[in-house]
């Protein structure tokens, strides 16, 4: 049987999801995998993440990507800058 949570490994940490990323920056399976960790912590990025993502399917003259857009500008203005780059 497997725990409902199961524990995570000691070395993954925030450095190593953004390393991962920076590595495969197109990979957005991995940029969703550091959204679900973002938000089983209670990290209010991982939206971020979330919309940004949805954001990048999108072309930019859809009605969804408009909707989006007011609420990735909120997300990111409440992030600090260093972590946006």
């Amino acid at each position: 049987i497997i725990p409902a949570h199961a524990p995570e490994p000691p070395d993954v940490d925030e450095r190593s999801w953004l390393a991962a990323i920076a590595a495969a920056p197109d990979d957005a399976v991995t940029r969703l995998a550091y959204a679900d960790w973002l938000e089983e912590r209670g990290d209010a990025r991982g939206d971020l993440v979330r919309v940004e993502e949805e954001m990048a399917r999108l072309p930019a003259f859809t009605d969804r990507y408009w909707q989006l857009k007011p609420r990735r500008n909120e997300l990111r203005a409440a992030v600090a800058p260093e972590w946006l780059e």
